[in-house]
C-alpha cells in the first residue's frame, strides 16, 4: 500500500491493497484517491455484512473516507458530498450510471446508516459547479433523505465516516465499471461512522 501525507491532517492514497508499504514525499495536494484520516482497513464491518447478506448484497467497496463538512450538516442543504478527487474505488459506478449522472439524472439508491436503519430514499446525484476559469468541478451527493440520516446519527461537522457501495439483485459481475445497469442491481450504500 502506498501512502502520502498532508501537511495539514492525513490523506492516504490507495494504489494497491498489498502488503508492502512504501512511504512517499509529503504533498501539499491530495491525490485523485485519497482517503483523510488514519489509514483504515479496507474491510466493511461485519454487522454492516450480516445486514448487506439479508438484503442479498454483494460488491462491496469503499466508496470514500472523509470528516464532515458544514454543508455535510447544514439542514438547508441536505446532502452528503462525495468529491470526486477523494473517491477511492471509481468502479463503483457503472459507465451507464456515470453517463446518466452527467445527463443530470437521479440514481435512486438505498442506504445503511451506522445505527443500521435502512433508508429507502436516497438518491445519487451528479452536482456540476462553474469556477472562474470558465471550468466546471463536480462532485457527486447523496440527497433527498439525508437530512433523516443525518440526524439518526446525530452526525456533526468533523465526524469522519467511510461510504461504502454494494448492489442488491441481478447478477453478480466481475468488473463494475463494465457492466451495464440491467445486469448490476440496485446501488446501495452503507454509512459507517469511524
Amino acid at each position: 500500500m502506498v501512502m502520502q501525507e498532508k501537511v495539514m491532517g492525513s490523506a492516504f492514497a490507495i494504489q494497491d491493497w498489498g502488503l508492502e508499504a512504501k512511504k512517499k514525499k509529503q504533498c501539499s495536494m491530495p491525490t485523485k484517491k485519497a482517503i483523510v484520516g488514519p489509514p483504515p482497513p479496507p474491510i466493511l464491518p461485519p454487522e454492516f455484512k450480516d445486514v448487506i447478506n439479508t438484503l442479498n448484497g454483494r460488491d462491496e467497496l469503499l466508496v470514500i473516507q472523509k470528516k464532515l463538512f458544514k454543508t455535510d450538516i447544514t439542514k438547508g442543504n441536505n446532502r452528503f458530498s462525495i468529491p470526486l478527487r477523494q473517491i477511492v474505488r471509481e468502479d463503483f459506478l457503472s459507465k451507464q450510471e456515470k453517463k446518466e449522472l452527467r445527463a443530470w439524472q437521479e440514481i435512486p439508491a438505498r442506504l445503511i446508516n451506522s445505527k443500521l436503519q435502512i433508508f429507502n430514499d436516497v438518491v445519487l446525484i451528479q452536482w456540476d459547479m462553474p469556477k472562474d476559469t470558465r471550468n466546471t468541478s463536480s462532485t457527486y451527493a447523496l440527497k433527498t433523505d439525508w437530512n433523516n440520516v443525518r440526524l439518526s446519527n446525530d452526525l456533526k461537522e468533523g465526524d469522519l465516516v467511510q461510504l461504502w457501495s454494494f448492489q442488491v439483485g441481478q447478477q453478480a459481475c466481475e468488473d463494475a465499471s463494465s457492466s451495464t445497469a440491467t445486469n448490476k442491481g440496485q446501488l446501495c450504500f452503507a454509512l459507517v461512522l469511524l
